[in-house]
């Protein structure tokens, strides 16, 4: 079907267009409504935190993708993360490779970490891709920093063990008043996972430690080689995500992981500035993504589909990249975007290589170790994919109810070559045909 796709191809491009309209539409008002609650949630529990140690902030930074309202019908846990920023810490620097580290540490489920020394022939391993050290460069600090750092490095696990013991101690206190729940470390993590109750059920939520950026820009693997294009993303655009800069969070027990999340939003928030339908086509691979494409993985406890919505993300910025200008982008465009994106997915998935749309060294499909994490998983979405390819009407169709009214971006404009023939709605499907 998609080999021989044209703009005259009729049945597709009504399917496309109906499938969008009632099956990836977004909940504005629910999502952000979510969002609000889970973070009025917090507050109280944030408040307490920052009462009792005055370097974590009192307030948390969500992001995901129902921040963004991009998040189509249904939630999905994965996407409630909150960051708390770190406060008071003198200008710390990223370091890579420039000393030897020789100590290693154990988190416990005690609240407490283990020190382990590392003999001078085996320090820790150097950073991979999107991994740094936090070193502190002020001797001066206060003592009251002393239980984070060590040989001057900022130590994520440390900070992250002291940031449970709180909000572990916020939760007994009442803070919460019974809403939310503190969940088991996980084996291998450290990651502080809460159970939050609030008007639309329970949800899994994260809370990160964050040294926030402030406008300190890109690191250098990613200044070298960014932005790639000139046309895009636009200059006001890349004016803002330089005043935000790259954070640092706690992930890792070692090593701060480098967040592009805030960057990553301030694109995606007004990506549709001129009028396109670039947030449209992903919307569209969200939805096709749940309902077919890795339909029933991923619901297992403590595991994720092996395509997620961060791939689908990354992938999109790629695209927008390859085909840069305002006129690609037109509502008209969308059935001839929609078919370039998801071929140009299936190749990411042959080729097993997802890069990150930044740090385009960086495999998402793979862990740090270089491995893929799920090479199954992969096959399965690829094989889908593929189906989904050679008779995409099918999987359109079968959600898509026969009488609909189209919104405001996804009807013909005067431009398009497409029109709907009949202007009433029937049990029998519409035809599109030349104007």
């Amino acid at each position: 079907m998609f080999t021989g796709f044209t703009e005259e191809s009729g049945d597709f491009c009504y399917d496309l267009r109906a499938y969008a309209r009632t099956r990836a539409r977004i909940d504005d008002a629910g999502d952000n409504e979510a969002v609000s609650e889970l973070h009025d949630l917090l507050i109280p529990i944030m408040k307490f935190i920052h009462k009792n140690d005055r370097r974590f902030d009192d307030d948390v930074i969500p992001v995901g993708s129902h921040v963004l309202n991009m998040k189509v019908v249904e939630s999905e846990s994965a996407d409630f993360e909150f960051l708390v920023p770190i406060l008071g810490l003198p200008d710390p620097v990223w370091s890579f490779d420039d000393r030897p580290r020789l100590y290693d540490f154990t988190p416990l489920k005690t609240g407490k970490s283990r020190l382990l020394r590392r003999h001078r022939t085996k320090p820790l391993p150097k950073p991979t891709t999107g991994r740094h050290f936090l070193w502190i460069e002020d001797r001066a600090m206060g003592r009251s920093w002393n239980d984070w750092i060590f040989n001057r490095d900022l130590i994520p696990c440390k900070v992250t063990m002291r940031l449970r013991e709180l909000v572990e101690a916020a939760i007994s206190d009442g803070q919460s008043k019974g809403a939310v729940a503190i969940l088991p470390m996980q084996k291998g993590s450290s990651a502080i996972r809460l159970r939050m109750h609030f008007s639309k059920g329970a949800v899994h939520a994260v809370l990160r430690a964050a040294v926030i950026s402030e406008g300190g820009g890109f690191p250098s693997e990613v200044h070298s080689e960014w932005p790639r294009s000139h046309l895009w993303p636009p200059i006001y655009k890349l004016k803002e995500i330089r005043r935000i800069g790259t954070d640092s969070i706690a992930i890792e027990d070692l090593y701060w992981t480098q967040s592009y999340a805030r960057i990553e939003q301030a694109l995606l928030k007004s990506i549709d500035r001129d009028g396109g339908c670039r947030r449209l086509c992903l919307r569209i691979m969200e939805k096709l993504r749940q309902e077919h494409w890795c339909q029933g993985m991923g619901s297992e406890p403590n595991t994720e589909p092996p395509l997620t919505y961060l791939h689908l993300q990354s992938h999109l910025f790629w695209f927008c990249e390859e085909w840069s200008s305002t006129v690609d982008w037109m509502p008209v465009k969308l059935p001839i975007r929609f078919v370039g994106i998801v071929r140009r997915l299936l190749e990411r998935l042959q080729a097993r290589n997802c890069p990150h749309y930044f740090l385009s060294s960086h495999n998402l499909f793979r862990d740090r170790q270089g491995k893929l994490k799920d090479e199954e998983g992969l096959a399965v979405v690829q094989k889908n994919l593929e189906m989904f390819i050679d008779s995409p009407n099918f999987f359109l169709r079968e959600s898509t109810p026969p009488c609909i009214e189209l919104p405001d971006i996804l009807k013909d404009s005067p431009e398009s070559t497409l029109k709907l023939a009949d202007a009433e709605c029937e049990n029998d499907r519409h035809r599109i045909s030349d104007v």
